[in-house]
């Protein structure tokens, strides 16, 4: 009875250690955790600080950018007190100096004068390098006068808007030609087409330009030229007047052309 007693007893303690050592093992698990909580909690709170501190640097540089921007700006507003006859359009562009803007007209002339001087309206999409001679032959005929050619007629206009203003264009290229009586370029359905006519054409070869005024972004030339293909033994001087018009964004485009010889 008493060794039945005994077992029983040994049986219990086992039993009440396994339990306490279960509590004990429990009690450092949750410490742990509890630990690992605290640190977590205190590094996302390091986080929070910094990115404070980042987005308040943040906030001043803008705020300095900004007040940079205002003092700049005021800088640059003319005075009020100018002379009204005597202050002058300042570019957009500071490179845009008289010698620049003189190039870049000169540029610009000696690349349409070949277009302005085709004697047909064929010539003139053959030297703006819009079609070939080949296209245009076999371009559809849509009437006695006219061919529909592969180009649409928008394309044509603005390949030409790279050297001339919309007003010249559509004062030169969509009114009545003179010699015909008729339109040498139509909008066909979208497509452009063309008059079927010619006559012979003219060369140029710029010799001189001379500033002759530069007021409001209007700027005109004095020019003087040859006629290459004219046979001489000293060719003949022509003259013509150049006029080219800027934009907002500083770039020019010929507005009118008077030839004068």
């Amino acid at each position: 009875m008493n060794e039945k007693k005994t077992i029983t007893i040994s049986v219990t303690s086992l039993f009440l250690v396994i339990a306490i050592l279960v509590i004990i093992g429990m009690g450092y698990f949750m410490y742990n955790m509890y630990q690992e909580k605290q640190i977590a909690f205190e590094e996302v709170n390091q986080l929070n600080s910094e990115l404070s501190t980042v987005k308040n640097t943040i906030d001043n540089l803008q705020n300095t950018l900004t007040s940079t921007s205002e003092n700049t700006t005021t800088e640059n507003l003319p005075s009020n007190n100018s002379d009204s006859t005597t202050q002058t359009t300042t570019p957009k562009n500071p490179s845009n100096t008289t010698q620049n803007i003189e190039q870049e007209c000169r540029t610009i002339l000696e690349k349409f004068l070949p277009i302005y001087g085709s004697g047909s309206p064929e010539a003139v999409l053959v030297n703006a390098n819009l079609l070939t001679y080949e296209d245009l032959n076999n371009a559809e005929q849509i009437s006695n006068n006219y061919i529909k050619t592969s180009l649409g007629y928008s394309d044509f206009k603005n390949a030409l808007l790279e050297y001339i203003t919309t007003d010249y264009f559509e004062e030169y290229y969509g009114t009545i030609d003179y010699k015909s009586g008729q339109k040498a370029f139509i909008n066909s359905n979208g497509s452009l087409a063309i008059l079927n006519a010619g006559a012979s054409g003219m060369s140029f070869d710029i010799q001189t330009m001379k500033l002759i005024s530069n007021k409001n972004n209007v700027i005109t030339y004095e020019i003087t030229y040859i006629d290459p293909d004219l046979e001489a033994t000293s060719p003949e001087i022509f003259h013509l007047t150049a006029t080219f018009k800027s934009s907002n964004n500083g770039i020019y485009r010929i507005s009118n052309l008077d030839f004068n010889n």
